[in-house]
């Protein structure tokens, strides 16, 4: 009797829970919210003014002390909204059979990830999978750098669209990949003198 063909192995999935400069965006935050309440505190009480329609159980805002609020409210849901993006456990990369697929980076500090892969190849047409750092700057002022997972063609050239990956998520990358396609070398080239990543 024949023995049963082999279940193809399930893909590897690499996901994006959390960077090292996503802590300076909620300390960005908390410390917009932490100003707010401090220079609230400072400020004296304003004229009490009715807001609502509702009767039996009026509500009043403080003339002075309301409209600094916003920030902070803002700050609230933008925080919340950023980290809410993380439980959706955003998808960086995917490594099978047939090649690998990178996904969209984020946008404002909100990683959704949703859509079709911004770059995919066979394994045929890539010479090696690398890890590199890139630039960024949160707000527009603190300089950061962010992993960045790309993959480079045979002639050498790298592909446009490299994936922002956690960087304790390499070991799985270089295992991925050596179950898939071992001729294809993981290079890490973060530090500018290029080594081979082991699975």
């Amino acid at each position: 009797m024949a023995a049963p063909d082999r279940l193809p192995s399930p893909a590897v999935i690499v996901k994006e829970w959390m960077r090292p400069g996503d802590l300076l965006w909620l300390a960005a935050g908390l410390a917009l919210i932490g100003a707010v309440v401090l220079v609230q505190m400072q400020v004296p009480p304003g004229d009490q003014v009715r807001i609502g329609a509702d009767s039996a159980f009026p509500k009043f805002a403080d003339t002075n002390r309301t409209p600094m609020q916003l920030p902070m409210i803002a700050a609230l849901g933008w925080v919340a909204a950023k980290f809410g993006s993380h439980l959706k456990s955003p998808l960086s990369a995917r490594i099978d059979a047939d090649g690998i697929k990178l996904y969209a980076d984020s946008k404002y500090g909100i990683r959704m990830k949703i859509g079709a892969p911004k770059a995919e190849a066979p394994w045929s047409a890539i010479k090696c999978v690398v890890v590199r750092r890139r630039r960024s700057r949160v707000l527009k002022v603190l300089p950061v750098w962010s992993t960045v997972l790309s993959f480079e063609r045979p002639s050498g050239k790298r592909y446009g669209h490299g994936a922002s990956v956690s960087p304790w998520s390499l070991g799985k990358v270089a295992a991925g990949v050596a179950r898939f396609a071992p001729q294809v070398e993981v290079v890490d080239d973060r530090r500018g003198k290029r080594r081979v990543l082991a699975p």
